[in-house]
C-alpha cells in the first residue's frame, strides 16, 4: 500500500491534531478508525496511546525493528535523517548518525542499526559514529557496502593517529580504520594491520601480508594500480611505468617483482634487460605477454626459435621445481624470523607447561616453535607459518608437517622432494618419467641455464646416450636420491658463514654462491657475499672424507687452507688442483670441480647415475 492509501485512511476521521495524518501515512499507518489506533499492513503492529512529542516513524522504528516497511524505508540516508526527531546529543549531528547507518528509536539517545539490528547508546564526544559501528559491528552489511568505496573509506580515519601516512592513501590501498590506535582493516581479506612505521608503504605492506586478497587482485589488474606499487623501487634504470605495463607489480622486497596475469616473480634486473622480453623469458606463456603480439615479430626481438627456447626453458625450471631440485621461496617477512634457530624454537617450550606426547627436540628439528597458551599444544612452524594442534601418540612431527603444508621450503630442503611425495602418496613413476623428461629436455639444448640467471646446467657427455629409459636414472638407490652425509665434524672452511655452527647446505639462485646452512638462508633476503637478492635455493651435499678431516686436525694451522693440499676439504676429490664446484644432478652431492665433473658417470658418493651437473661458487 502506497502513501496515498493510507492517507486516505484517515479520511478526517484522525482526531489528533498534534500528529498529521501525512506525518503517520510516511510512517508507515494506516488508521483503524477506532480512536488513535493505527496499523501497519507490513508488519500487522498495533498503535495506540499516542502523546504529544511522540514521532510516528521513531515509534515504528522501535516497536518493530524488524518491519519490512521498516528496512526498505530506512535504506536511504534521507529517510534515515527523518528518524532523529528530538534528538538529545548535541555534539553529534543527525546526519553523521544517519551516514553512519543509524536511525534513531526516540528514547535517550538510543540508535539502531536496520541491517544488523543492533542497537547503540551511551554516546561521549570521544566517541565516532561510523567508528563505533565498524568497532562494534565489523560485519554488519551496511558496513560492507559503506566501505566498498575510497571515499567511503576515507571517511573512517577521523582522529586518524598517523600523522605519516595520510588517510586517502590508506583507503586507496583497501584499509578502513577501526578507531583504535593504528589499527586498519582490509576490506577484502579482513586481516587487521598494525604498527605502522615510517618506511612502511600501505599498498606494498598489503601485498606482503595478505598476497591472495581479492582487492590486491583487482588493484595490481590495471596500469595505474601497479604503478603504485613502486614505492622505493630501488632500480633506477627501470621505470615503473615501464615495469607496470610489462605486467609486474612490486613485492617490496629487493627489487622483486610479480606478474599480475602469470604470478611469476622475477628479480636481479641487469642494466639493459627490457622488462617485457624478461617476461617473455621467464614465463612464455604468460597470456599478458602474448597480448603483445610485436614482440614475437621474426624481425623484432624474437623469432618463433626464441618462443620454442623459452618455453622449453620455462618447462626445464617447472621441472627442477617439481623434482625437488630448485626450492622456490616466500620469505620469512620477520614474523616468525626471530624463531628460525632451533634453540630459539626449543626455548619457546618452556612456557609450556603441559607435556607434549612429541618428542621437543624433533619437533624443534621440524621447523616448529610453541605458540599456545601453556596449556595447549599449539606448535607454528618459523618458515610457511603453518600451525598444528591436537597431537596424537603416533603423529610424527616431519611427517604432519608435510601434511598440512606440503611445498614448505624448510621441509623440502631439510628433508628432500623423495621424502614428500612418499608421505603425499604420490605415484614413484610420474616421478620417474619427470626427471627423464628434465634431462632430456637439457640434453636437447646446446646451452641450458637456470631460468632468469645465468647459472649453466651442463649435461655430460657419456650420458647421453644413457637418456632413454627412466630406470637408468633414477639408478641403484632410489632412497639415497637426496640423502645427507653427515659428519660428526665439519671444518670451519665447510661452515655456514652467517652463524659457524652448522654445515653449508644451500646454493642462492640467480648467484650461485653457497654460503649458509638451511635455517640462516631462509632468514636472509640477499646473498651474504653479492648482496643480490635471491628467490630460489639449492640443498647441497657436500663431500668431507673422514679420514682426511682428521688427518687435517694435526696439520699446522699455516697449511690447512692451501690449494695444493690434498687434504683441504674444500679442493676436488678427483684432480686434487682446483676447488668443488659442480653439483650433480639429481643426486645434488658435491665432489668434483668442473673440469673433473665433465667426466664423470655416476656420482662417486652414492654412486647415482649423473646425468649433468651445475657451476657453483663456494
Amino acid at each position: 500500500m502506497d502513501v496515498r492509501r493510507r492517507l486516505e485512511s484517515f479520511n478526517n476521521r484522525w482526531s489528533l491534531d498534534f500528529l498529521t495524518p501525512l506525518d503517520m501515512a510516511i510512517a508507515g499507518f494506516t488508521y483503524s478508525g477506532i480512536e488513535d489506533r493505527v496499523t501497519c499492513n507490513n508488519c500487522n503492529i498495533i498503535l495506540v496511546n499516542w502523546k504529544q512529542g511522540d514521532n510516528p516513524l521513531q515509534k515504528h522504528i522501535y516497536h518493530s525493528p524488524n518491519c519490512s516497511f521498516i528496512n526498505s524505508f530506512t535504506l536511504t540516508f534521507t529517510s534515515r535523517l527523518k528518524s532523529f526527531h528530538n534528538w538529545p546529543v548535541n555534539f553529534l549531528r543527525p546526519d553523521n548518525m544517519a551516514e553512519a547507518g543509524f536511525c534513531y528509536l526516540g528514547v535517550k539517545d538510543l540508535v539502531k542499526c536496520i541491517e544488523c539490528k543492533r542497537d547503540f547508546c551511551g554516546w561521549s564526544q570521544e566517541k565516532n559514529p561510523l567508528q563505533e559501528h565498524i568497532l562494534k559491528s565489523p560485519d554488519c552489511p551496511f558496513i560492507s557496502k559503506f566501505v566498498s568505496t575510497v571515499d567511503r573509506r576515507v571517511i573512517t580515519f577521523h582522529n586518524w593517529p598517523v600523522n605519516f601516512l595520510r588517510p586517502d592513501n590508506m583507503a586507496e590501498a583497501g584499509f578502513y580504520y577501526l578507531g583504535i590506535e593504528d589499527l586498519v582493516n582490509c576490506i577484502e581479506c579482513k586481516r587487521d594491520f598494525c604498527g605502522w612505521s615510517q618506511e612502511k608503504n600501505p599498498i606494498q605492506e598489503h601485498i606482503l601480508k595478505s598476497p591472495d586478497c581479492p582487492f590486491i587482485s583487482k588493484f595490481v589488474s590495471t596500469v595505474s594500480g601497479r604503478v603504485k606499487t613502486f614505492h622505493n623501487w630501488p632500480v633506477d634504470f627501470l621505470r615503473p611505468v615501464n615495469m607496470a605495463e610489462a605486467g609486474f607489480f612490486y613485492l617490496g622486497n629487493g627489487d622483486q617483482v610479480k606478474c599480475f596475469k602469470c604470478l611469476v616473480c622475477i628479480d636481479s634486473w641487469q642494466l639493459g634487460v627490457v622488462p617485457t622480453t624478461e617476461h617473455l623469458r621467464n614465463s612464455p606463456l604468460c597470456s599478458h605477454v602474448l597480448r603483445h603480439r610485436e614482440i614475437f615479430d621474426v624481425c623484432g626481438p624474437f623469432s618463433s626459435d626464441d618462443i620454442q627456447n623459452n618455453i622449453q626453458a620455462k618447462m626445464i625450471d617447472d621441472l627442477l621445481d617439481s623434482a625437488g631440485i630448485i626450492v622456490k621461496l616466500k620469505h620469512v617477512m620477520n614474523e616468525y624470523g626471530h624463531m628460525a634457530s632451533i634453540k630459539a624454537r626449543l626455548e619457546s617450550f618452556a612456557r609450556c607447561v603441559r607435556t607434549f606426547k612429541q618428542d621437543i627436540n624433533t619437533l624443534c628439528e621440524a621447523g616448529f616453535f610453541y605458540s599456545g597458551n601453556g596449556q595447549t599444544d599449539y606448535v607454528t612452524c618459523f618458515f610457511c607459518t603453518e600451525t598444528l594442534s591436537e597431537w596424537e601418540d603416533a603423529d610424527e612431527p616431519w611427517i604432519e608437517h608435510v601434511k598440512w603444508s606440503r611445498t614448505c621450503a624448510y621441509v623440502i630442503l631439510n628433508k628432500g622432494k623423495n621424502f614428500v611425495d612418499q608421505v603425499l602418496g604420490v605415484d614413484n613413476h610420474n616421478t620417474e618419467c619427470n626427471q627423464l623428461e628434465l634431462f632430456n629436455l637439457i640434453s636437447q639444448r646446446e646451452n641450458t641455464y637456470i631460468l632468469g640467471t645465468t647459472m649453466k646446467i651442463q649435461t655430460l657427455k657419456k650420458q647421453i646416450n644413457r637418456l632413454h629409459s627412466p630406470k637408468s636414472l633414477i639408478g641403484k638407490n632410489q632412497l639415497r636420491l637426496s640423502q645427507m652425509l653427515n659428519p660428526n665434524s665439519v671444518p670451519d672452511c665447510m661452515e655456514c658463514k652467517i652463524c659457524f655452527k652448522e654445515e653449508i647446505k644451500v646454493i642462492f639462485v640467480p648467484c650461485g654462491h653457497a654460503v649458509a646452512c638451511i635455517e640462516c638462508a631462509l632468514t636472509l633476503k640477499q646473498c651474504a657475499v653479492c648482496r643480490y637478492p635471491f628467490s630460489k635455493l639449492i640443498r647441497i651435499y657436500l663431500s668431507m672424507n673422514k679420514e682426511n678431516y682428521e688427518d687435517l686436525k694435526l696439520q699446522p694451522c699455516g697449511s690447512k687452507m692451501s690449494s695444493s693440499n690434498k687434504l683441504n676439504p674444500m679442493i676436488c676429490k678427483t684432480c686434487h688442483n682446483e676447488d668443488m664446484s659442480a653439483v650433480f644432478l639429481p643426486c645434488r652431492h658435491v665432489y668434483n670441480c668442473i673440469k673433473c665433473a665433465e667426466e664423470m658417470d655416476e656420482c662417486p658418493i652414492c654412486t647415482e647415475n649423473v646425468f649433468s651437473f651445475i657451476q657453483f661458487f663456494l
